[in-house]
Parts: C-alpha cells; structure tokens; sequence
C-alpha cells in the first residue's frame, strides 16, 4: 500500500476555506438579522393593530399634498444660548447678516474701595471677552466688529422681533470699541475706549449697588459687524459665559494694585437677523418665494428666521367625505435633492400648526408648554418634533397622525402646517426637498380603517 503525504500547506489551505466559508456564512446571517430588524415606517402603525382587525385596515397613498417657500416674518426674543454674528452669502438663499444686543451685569469686584474710592481711578483697559462655538461658511474669515451702547433696556417683559428691519434710533451713534478684527480664534477680545471705560469707572456708588440701578444706568451693548457682499462670508456662534472686565490700578498705602471689576452678561441677550433673499445669485434663486398658489418642483428651508415650509393637505376635503374612519397612521414622506451637501441636512425638522379649539393632550403635543413656537405672542401654536430622517433613502419622515386626525375631526380648521429647523434661533442650516409637483414626489401614506 502507498501511503500518501499530506502537506502542511494542503492542510492550512483546507483550513483557510473553511474559516471562509464559515465567514462567509456568518456574514449572511448578520445581513438577514438586520434587515429583519428594519421596518419601513409605514409599516409601524399597522403592526400596532390587532390582528382579527388587519383585514378592515386600508393603505392609501393618493391624498394629495403640496408644498411653499414662505418667509419667516418674526421670531420670539429672550436669553439665548448662542450669540451669532457676522455675514454670509449664499447662491440659493441670498445674504443673511446676524449682530446681537446684551446687558451687562455686575458680577463680582476684587476691589470692594471702587465704590468707595474718591475721586475714582483711572482705567486700563476695559475688554470684552466671547468664547467661540462654531462657525458656519469660509473658515478664519475676518469681519469688522463695531460697539454701540443701547439707549434703552432689554425688558424682559417687552416682546422684541428677531427679524425686526432695523434698529437704527435703538443705540448711540457713537462708536465704543477700539478696532476690531477678528477671525475665528478661540475667544473674541473687544476692547474699548478709554471713554467708554470712564464711564462705567465713574459710576456713582450708588448705581454699583444692585443691577436693578446699575442697568437704568448702563442699558446694553449692540455689537454688529461690517455687511460683507462678497460670494462667501461667515458666520460666527459664541458660547453663554460672556464676561466684561475693567482693569486699573488702585493706591493703598502708597501701594499699587492691579485690580480688575467684572460684568456678566447672563441675560436679556437676543440675536437680530436680517435676510436678503434677493442678492442670491440669479441661476439659483427660490423661485415663487411667498407665493402659496404657485408650486414649484423643490420648497426651501433656512436656519436664523430664513425660509421656511408650508404644507398644504390639499386633499383634505376628499377624505372629509370618507368620515367616519380612524387614521391609524399618517406619515408625510419628504425627499430631499440629490445634489445638496450633506452638512446641510436639517434634523430634527420641526413642524407647527395654528390649534385653534384643539385642547388635545396626546402624547407628541405640547400645547400649553414653554416651548411653543412664537408662544411669546402667539398660544395658538403647537409645536412638534416628530420627524426622522433616514439617511439610506435620503428622505424625511414626518408623523402627523394626531394633526391630521384632528384636522378631519374639526379640531382644527387650517389645512396646512409650517416645517423649520428645530434649532432655527441658533442654527444656520439650509436644506431643499422635493414637492408634490416632484417627479419624485412628497407624499403622505395614510393606514385607516372604516369605522
């Protein structure tokens, strides 16, 4: 008999296609497990119906839905978390320029003989220090920073428009700051002038004893930056934690002392956007903006008080007459364009509606809640965040089962709701999606049921 060898290479070679195999095998199974875990949503509110109930349960995606690029008119105002400034330019939705006003708050002094000390001493510097977030267009980009001190408070209790048009007549014309440059480090320094650091320096003792004296004193600053017309420009997010410190020099005992007075401003700070829609380029310009009777293929969506969009249900009254039914589900399915950038995709969306006699307190409404959009001069608003964005198929899903059931119930009375940016107030986001005029059209899937 002729005993055969078996080499060591034919046994790893077994061994390799083996551990393939098995890979290979493994692989498949993981891909099954997933895709077994992902349901398309317009599945979701159909698997929470009873089984016996299935067979009565209808899928319609016929109800016709169009959609607008409207302008946003006015945006609340308080305590933001995030000052922007600067200017930025883009071919689609033309310029937006943002500045911000603040208060100053006394905070802490290490000196307590300043209001005591006769007569006061003489500055050092007087500087304003920001801490940067972020920023959104051409990186390290320089702008022109300009100080203008307010000639009255910001109330609390006074409702300011974010978009106002201008705020000429608010503030002094006379600059307050030294020149400033800034581009993108980690902390915006201001510095003032000696002028402006006399005056806080020689406050009377009086006025140092408590905000609610030193604000009808010192009622706030309003820092802008230069316009930029340029195809670029930027635009820059600054952290809460302001702080304003006043440098001198105190003599005690013939001994001089590096002393410093600090003011925060914790409060009353809110951001002023202007938007000039016209100075986009013209190739690439929203086309029928404001207009609700003329859809256009795409609608737009901008942060800061931009653009926003309106919604219509324009076959809402086609299933008036279908009444009674149930809606077990409506999703609204938004695609977005193809060729947008991927740093502008908006999530979470966030949609609102007028409520009108709409009391309901089902779970994703919040009607009555600090949160409401506008809800400083508006409560008849309701705001949701029900959206997802599924990044695979590049388009929105956006869940108005209670709206739309209210809708056909007579809860509420208008036929269209608005979509923005959830952050609008301290975000610059910028997205397009596709219309019911779309080849690729926006369209609501409804799970009903007779009744």
């Amino acid at each position: 008999m002729v005993k055969r060898r078996i080499s060591f290479r034919r046994v790893l070679s077994s061994f390799h296609r083996i551990v393939a195999y098995q890979f290979f095998v493994t692989l498949i199974a993981i891909a099954l497990s997933l895709s077994s875990c992902y349901n398309e949503p317009e599945f979701i509110g159909k698997n929470l119906i009873p089984t016996s109930d299935l067979k009565s349960v209808k899928i319609d995606t016929s109800f016709k839905v169009s959609a607008y690029t409207v302008k946003t008119d006015s945006i609340p105002t308080g305590v933001y978390s995030t000052a922007v400034l600067g200017c930025y330019n883009s071919k689609i939705f033309g310029r937006t320029k943002s500045d911000f006003l603040v208060q100053l708050l006394i905070m802490k002094t290490t000196d307590t003989i300043l209001k005591k000390m006769s007569p006061r001493p003489e500055p050092d510097s007087l500087i304003l220090y920001v801490p940067l977030s972020r920023s959104w267009g051409t990186k390290n980009k320089e702008i022109n920073i300009k100080v203008f001190e307010l000639k009255d408070t910001l109330n609390y209790s006074i409702y300011y428009n974010g978009l106002e048009k201008t705020l000429d007549g608010k503030y002094y014309p006379t600059q307050i700051n030294m020149p400033t440059i800034y581009k993108g480090e980690d902390t915006l320094k201001i510095r003032f002038t000696n002028e402006f650091a006399r005056k806080l320096i020689n406050a009377d003792t009086t006025i140092l004893t408590s905000n609610t004296q030193f604000l009808k004193f010192m009622r706030g600053l309003y820092i802008t930056s230069d316009e930029y017309s340029g195809s670029d420009g930027v635009l820059y997010f600054f952290k809460n934690g302001m702080l304003m410190r006043l440098f001198y020099n105190s003599h005690q005992g013939g001994v001089k002392h590096d002393t410093l007075f600090t003011y925060g401003t914790g409060s009353g700070r809110y951001n002023h956007f202007i938007h000039n829609f016209d100075s986009a380029e013209p190739d690439f310009k929203i086309k029928n903006l404001d207009d609700t009777t003329h859809q256009d293929t795409v609608f737009y969506i901008s942060g800061l008080g931009g653009a926003r969009g309106l919604i219509k249900l324009d076959g809402f009254g086609e299933w008036a007459k279908k009444m009674p039914i149930a809606i077990n589900r409506a999703e609204l399915r938004v695609d977005i364009q193809e060729d947008i950038s991927k740093d502008s995709i908006i999530s979470p969306l966030l949609y609102y509606y007028n409520r009108d006699n709409d009391t309901s307190s089902i779970k994703g409404y919040r009607a009555t809640s600090t949160n409401d959009v506008i809800n400083l001069y508006d409560y008849s608003l309701t705001q949701i965040q029900s959206s997802k964005y599924y990044k695979p198929k590049h388009y929105y899903s956006i869940d108005i089962t209670f709206h739309l059931q209210n809708l056909l119930k007579g809860k509420i009375k208008r036929n269209y709701f608005y979509l923005e940016p959830s952050d609008f107030k301290v975000n610059y986001k910028e997205g397009i999606f596709r219309t019911g005029k779309s080849s690729n059209r926006m369209k609501l899937i409804i799970t009903y049921s007779k009744l």
